[in-house]
């Protein structure tokens, strides 16, 4: 089920998107029978329709009840506080679900002291509160000026991710509401954060496009610049004798320090008849598949290939990068046990083609020149921004975390 919930939620990650915006379409059906329409809401109005400013201290309960959009209040936050952006606005719900699992990482990291988890909570509500802001400050300019057949675009690419979502949840899309249930969401603000998400992705590649560019010489000079990147990486497969010492540990045997100390003399005496094996010319294999008690036993003691520090014992990998092919080391002593390595195969690594990797490093460029001047505009739209009620908000949200997370 956590696979389906990441696959349902794929396209809020291109902005992460897990938050409550305003401005949520209305009119795109679920394609299955079985489910009704989108609930339905006004489009946001003109781009300049001359509101009414709010409060600069607004009420909470009359703003719930007055906003162009739903706020989700869980009944855990005892405490109720908006940001104001503008004329949008932010909840606490808003700041504190996307980043919820970090929260309980803290909850268990902190050992549950408030002392510990208080100003680690509020870096990361500031964080996620700087991330919210931005994303109302894009959606806010997107919705003035996508055009009727971008927002159509937009309503396709929901549609087509819900129905993938819908499938991936076998194809019930009770199944589906069930999991964004568990996942604290619900069908509503999924749909409302996927088409805010796909908005932004929208406006920003259409504000950007024509002043991106990248020439042949750049993809070059990136292309050299970091060249250890566009690089094979070396690889071997080694065939592995292992003796564990726990695999010789006796249930009952004495335990603790005596117990160790007589696994290691077994693993030792067993070893030893294994080399003795080899030394007498038995083939490689056959000696592992007698007397290996590592994973690959059963498979004559052969390992897929791997990168360098893939293998556990990093001794034993080493061993076998270090010799030729076809050679077999001496005896490996590690704190886990005994090892004998042969190496198999070895696979150099080698320098990959400018051709190859043209079209990636285009991408990769493409992507830093967007990101640059997509970080240039926020800045712009912050400094035009009015925020209200920031201090209290913070102080709310903090709260509202160490209640949900630290008390009962």
């Amino acid at each position: 089920m956590r696979k389906v919930a990441a696959i349902a939620l794929a396209g809020l990650v291109l902005f992460g998107c897990d938050g409550l915006f305003r401005g949520r379409r209305e009119g795109v059906i679920p394609p299955d029978q079985e489910s009704s329409a989108w609930p339905r809401t006004e489009r946001p109005g003109p781009a300049n329709p001359s509101p009414q400013p709010p409060p600069a201290s607004p009420d909470p309960a009359r703003t719930a009840a007055t906003a162009p959009y739903r706020i989700v209040s869980p009944p855990q936050v005892l405490e109720a506080a908006v940001l104001q952006v503008n004329h949008s606005f932010i909840t606490v719900p808003q700041v504190l679900h996307p980043i919820r699992q970090r929260l309980q990482a803290l909850t268990a990291a902190s050992g549950g002291e408030e002392v510990r988890f208080r100003p680690a909570a509020q870096a990361m509500i500031a964080e996620e509160t700087a991330n919210q802001l931005e994303r109302v400050l894009l959606l806010v300019e997107a919705e003035k000026r996508l055009t009727e057949e971008q927002r159509k675009a937009i309503d396709e690419e929901v549609n087509k991710i819900y129905r993938k979502a819908v499938a991936q949840s076998g194809g019930i899309k009770t199944a589906f509401v069930a999991l964004l249930r568990q996942e604290g969401t619900d069908l509503e603000t999924w749909h409302r954060d996927l088409w805010s998400a796909l908005a932004i992705q929208s406006y920003v590649q259409q504000q950007f496009a024509s002043r991106i560019h990248v020439t042949r010489g750049m993809m070059w000079k990136h292309y050299q610049a970091n060249a250890e990147r566009f690089r094979t990486e070396e690889r071997v497969q080694m065939q592995i004798i292992a003796a564990p010492f726990e695999s010789f540990v006796a249930k009952d045997g004495p335990g603790g320090e005596q117990g160790r100390r007589e696994a290691v003399t077994q693993a030792q005496e067993h070893m030893a008849e294994a080399w003795e094996a080899l030394r007498r010319g038995t083939d490689f294999g056959e000696v592992a598949a007698k007397y290996s008690r590592g994973p690959m036993a059963s498979a004559n003691g052969v390992w897929p290939m791997m990168a360098r520090n893939s293998f556990r014992a990093a001794a034993v990998e080493q061993a076998a990068f270090a010799q030729e092919v076809g050679q077999v080391s001496k005896l490996i002593t590690t704190p886990e046990g005994l090892y004998i390595v042969k190496t198999l195969t070895r696979r150099r690594g080698q320098q990959v083609s400018f051709e190859k990797v043209q079209e990636q490093i285009e991408k990769e460029l493409r992507l830093q020149q967007l990101d640059g001047l997509r970080r240039e505009y926020l800045t712009e739209l912050r400094s035009k921004a009015t925020v209200v009620g920031a201090e209290h908000f913070w102080q709310v949200a903090v709260n509202t975390a160490v209640r949900m997370y630290l008390q009962p």
